[in-house]
């Protein structure tokens, strides 16, 4: 099987935080082509008493699936939070936040999607 990059986008912004979930990125491709995700979120703004929830999600069986979730709080030493390269089957792909304690803020944020074609 020969796998072919039809092409790259890149997804480039920054979330407000909430205390309900605020969608990072969400990828719902109208053409069901299966693509490649990764990305960095920067939470170099969190400080001491802040906390956020982050959940990654992908499209498995004509469901959303939650791949991870986090629960990050305080300031971080590491405040480059990555998310690794992930296949989504049929391009359908979610990240999302919320902040339930301390100050909200602004996370920025970057992810590369290389859609391809089998």
């Amino acid at each position: 099987m020969t796998i072919t990059f039809i092409n790259r986008s890149e997804l480039t912004g920054t979330v407000a935080a909430l205390s309900t979930y605020q969608n990072v990125i969400n990828i719902s491709r109208a053409v069901n082509l299966p693509a490649y995700v990764e990305g960095w979120m920067d939470l170099s703004e969190m400080a001491a008493n802040d906390a956020i929830n982050v959940q990654e999600r992908v499209w498995i069986n004509d469901s959303h699936i939650e791949f991870e979730e986090q629960n990050i709080s305080n300031a971080q030493n590491d405040p480059a939070l990555h998310f690794h390269s992930k296949f989504s089957p049929k391009g359908i792909y979610s990240v999302r936040m919320n902040q339930s304690v301390g100050t909200l803020r602004e996370y920025p944020y970057h992810f590369v999607v290389l859609n391809m074609t089998l």
